[in-house]
């Protein structure tokens, strides 16, 4: 059980880590708001690799 909990923990520190180095990279919109004023940044993450990948894509709410 040890050994599950530490490797959550280990994933869930990578995922804060990738977010936020993506986060950094995609601060600014493509777009600006008088075009889309609702755009925001929405993340996706894939957990279907072996280390999680978070892709920062805009989307529309």
């Amino acid at each position: 059980m040890k050994g599950l909990v530490a490797r959550t923990e280990a994933l869930f520190r990578h995922v804060v880590r990738a977010v936020k180095g993506a986060l950094a990279v995609e601060i600014t919109p493509k777009v600006s708001s008088a075009e889309e004023p609702h755009a925001r940044k929405a993340v996706i993450l894939d957990f279907s690799k072996p280390f999680a990948r978070v892709h920062v894509l805009k989307a529309i709410f």
